[in-house]
């Protein structure tokens, strides 16, 4: 069958939907990473202190251990037998585990652990954890065979990790029942966390962290070597968080920072004029928000630990990333900034080193999402990434005519 040629023309517009693109606008095009620090472009400085020596509300007789959960923050009291909890801001919400029935309150508490329903509390000289609800409520007794003091406490979906002042981790399930006994570090050991599946355990004997896999198999030791800076020697480390592939170890004058493959990066000492802080407990790290104990004067100290205030701005052809403006890196003041950049998140390559506080870069394409972390430098070391800012160049809308030409049209 033979069809005659058409005698009509079809005009087909596509109109892509991409925004046109300003120099002025930017909320449009640019995704920043959300973060929670109430406010501040200092690195290593204090943003926010709270709490005092005293026993009423919000106060303190010996604050010692630290944790972090749903925005709010826990401090245990080991001489007050209590457990003190604050929101973001530092204002106090109410105790937990004191002023109920005997069995139901905390004594001499040290460690703190949650998962999605409870919080698990442990106790230097006690072999049990007091479990509780989020809302507070006491749910049970959980006993820990062959435990003498719990020194910290963490958790997978299966079980229950102890370090105990002997240099042993005991594994127990969710039951309480019993999987093990491990060895760890030399003979001192206070602090350890659970982070991508490796336990980092300090040890005050050695001033020294040590690394386990799963099956308590030594990885890796960080601090033995005197020769880098920041060396652990003389420390002794009461505390270390593992957050963002960054190790923080605390002493009582410094704050040590590793990455987890044993490298430095900052040390923060409490003689800075902008720390105010006596000695360093108990620490914990989140979105880049480090929140520290002062043991002597029962102050919680908040204190950011990277570069803060990054953002992006989108023009035609480049993607302007700027900063605040640091002024201590361990006392001494910034020399230059390095710009990271990639295609993916957390995946940066560095593409400027540069003293200005922004970066103009044009070796960009469109429709290409570009992701930035901002690092400080001094003489000693660079910090830890910046919360990262993500930005693309969109395509220009356009139209485009598609007109079809008059020919023959054939069908089988």
């Amino acid at each position: 069958m033979r069809f005659d040629k058409p005698t009509i023309t079809v005009a087909l517009i596509i109109l892509l939907c991409s925004l046109p693109i300003s120099t002025t606008s930017i909320q449009s095009h640019v995704s920043v990473a959300a973060t929670k620090h109430p406010g501040s472009t200092t690195i290593g400085s204090t943003i926010l202190q709270f709490g005092s020596e005293g026993t009423a509300e919000g106060q303190f007789e010996l604050a010692y251990g630290v944790g972090i959960d749903n925005d709010l923050v826990y401090i245990t009291d080991y001489d007050s037998w209590r457990i003190s909890i604050f929101d973001l801001q530092g204002n106090f919400i109410e105790y937990l585990g004191w002023g109920g029935p005997d069995g139901e309150n905390v004594i001499n508490p040290i460690a703190l652990a949650f998962d999605e329903r409870y919080i698990y509390v442990g106790e230097q000289g006690n072999d049990a954890l007091r479990i509780y609800s989020k809302s507070g409520k006491f749910q049970s007794l959980m006993n820990l065979t062959g435990v003498d003091s719990i020194y910290a406490i963490e958790m997978n979906e299966t079980r229950i990790f102890i370090l105990d002042f002997d240099a042993e981790i005991h594994v127990f399930d969710f039951a309480g029942n019993k999987y093990g006994v491990y060895p760890v570090g030399n003979s001192l050991t206070h602090a350890m966390d659970l982070y991508n599946d490796q336990f980092y355990v300090a040890d005050i004997d050695t001033d020294a962290i040590y690394v386990y896999n799963m099956t308590f198999q030594l990885v890796q030791g960080i601090g033995f070597d005197a020769n880098i800076p920041f060396d652990l020697a003389t420390v002794n480390i009461e505390s270390l968080d593992v957050d963002n592939n960054f190790i923080y170890a605390a002493s009582g004058s410094d704050i040590i920072v590793y990455d987890i493959y044993g490298n430095p990066h900052a040390k923060f000492n409490k003689n800075s004029k902008l720390l105010k802080s006596s000695t360093f407990g108990k620490v914990r790290v989140t979105d880049g928000l480090l929140v520290a104990v002062d043991q002597t004067y029962g102050r919680i100290n908040y204190y950011s630990v990277d570069v803060t205030d990054v953002s992006a701005q989108v023009g035609d052809d480049e993607i302007r990333v700027s900063w605040g403006n640091p002024s201590i890196l361990d006392g001494a003041n910034v020399t230059h900034y390095n710009v990271y950049r990639g295609t993916s998140s957390g995946n940066y390559d560095l593409i400027a080193a540069l003293t200005e506080e922004y970066f103009i870069d044009t070796a960009v394409l469109q429709n290409q999402n570009y992701h930035y972390a901002v690092t400080a430098v001094n003489d000693f070391v660079e910090t830890i990434y910046s919360l990262e800012v993500r930005a693309m160049i969109e395509l220009p809308a356009r139209e485009t005519v598609i007109q079809l030409i008059p020919g023959n049209v054939t069908t089988l």
